[in-house]
């Protein structure tokens, strides 16, 4: 993550995410992805959303609802950039 190539980043969470050749951590994968959506990779935001929904406890209202606003956000963010800029590097996966 020193290297700031957002694009990696999201591979690296999620290798977390489905315990490709480490350890399945969410945790570890939600503060990757963080960090990734915070410097503008729109994948990032979207598994987040993602994450957020799978992960969180039935009775958890709150949590599935902000997973879903995110996901939503992120969604429309990444069709708008798709639009403007299909080949930037905010859509690299």
């Amino acid at each position: 993550m020193d290297r700031d190539y957002t694009p990696a980043m999201y591979r690296l969470a999620e290798m977390y995410v489905k315990g490709w050749s480490v350890e399945v951590d969410f945790e570890r994968a939600k503060d990757i992805l963080k960090v990734a959506a915070k410097r503008g990779h729109l994948w990032s935001k979207l598994a987040i959303g993602a994450l957020m929904v799978n992960r969180a406890e039935k009775k958890d209202t709150w949590t599935i609802c902000k997973g879903g606003v995110i996901g939503v956000i992120a969604g429309m963010q990444i069709r708008y950039q798709t639009w403007r800029n299909p080949r930037g590097e905010r859509l690299k996966k």
